[in-house]
């Protein structure tokens, strides 16, 4: 697994909205597990336009600010937080909208066989046999079962929508920044052009239209 530098910061949810009178607030985590609050001393806040998606790499321009967690519990599906020195609705009203990121050396380590999401973003992707077909961009979750998909930029531009099945991620290895899949039949040719047939002179042994 790679190192993890101290200043790296991973942005991990958003603050919903504030939840009763005495300045708890109700988050919505990308984590996996909500039990990440249990491994991190801290968390940082960051206040985003409305809409705005961040990225991490944002962070060393406009840092977001510390905060220390209370106590949280899940609360319908979310987490709901008590930060210390917040004491009123007011105040919690204040972070809807925020951002909320740890420190990435903060990170428990993963399972043997698991990354962070986060290990995944630009990683070099190509084929068993050695063909490369572009880096992965972002990452996303379909369906009801919440299905990951990595949305990979193929060397000719075209956006790839990959599921991130065991079946079809070969070889892992964020350490050497790459990934080896084996793509479901026909998928990359669905999302790469066809080739560019205009000017070509028709076939000479072809009988011609009068």
């Amino acid at each position: 697994m790679a190192d993890k530098a101290s200043s790296f910061f991973v942005l991990i949810g958003r603050v919903a909205k504030a939840h009763g009178i005495y300045g708890d607030i109700v988050a919505d985590l990308y984590a996996e597990s909500p039990e990440i609050l249990d491994h991190v001393g801290e968390l940082y806040l960051r206040s985003e336009p409305a809409g705005s998606y961040p990225d991490e790499d944002t962070t060393d321009v406009e840092p977001p600010r510390r905060v220390r967690v209370h106590a949280w519990r899940e609360h319908q599906g979310r987490a709901l937080l008590s930060l210390k020195g917040l004491r009123d609705r007011n105040g919690a009203d204040a972070l809807r909208g925020s951002t909320i990121w740890v420190r990435a050396d903060e990170l428990p380590e993963p399972d043997e066989d698991d990354v962070f999401l986060y290990e995944l973003d630009g990683l070099e992707v190509f084929t068993e046999d050695g063909a490369r077909i572009g880096t992965v961009e972002d990452l996303m979750e379909t369906g009801h079962s919440g299905q990951e998909v990595w949305v990979i930029r193929g060397d000719g531009g075209e956006e790839i929508l990959f599921p991130a099945e065991p079946e079809f991620v070969l070889e892992l290895d964020p350490d050497a920044r790459r990934v080896v899949i084996a793509p479901p039949p026909g998928l990359l040719e669905l999302y790469r052009e066809p080739e560019d047939t205009a000017g070509k002179q028709p076939d000479a042994d072809k009988p011609q239209d009068a």
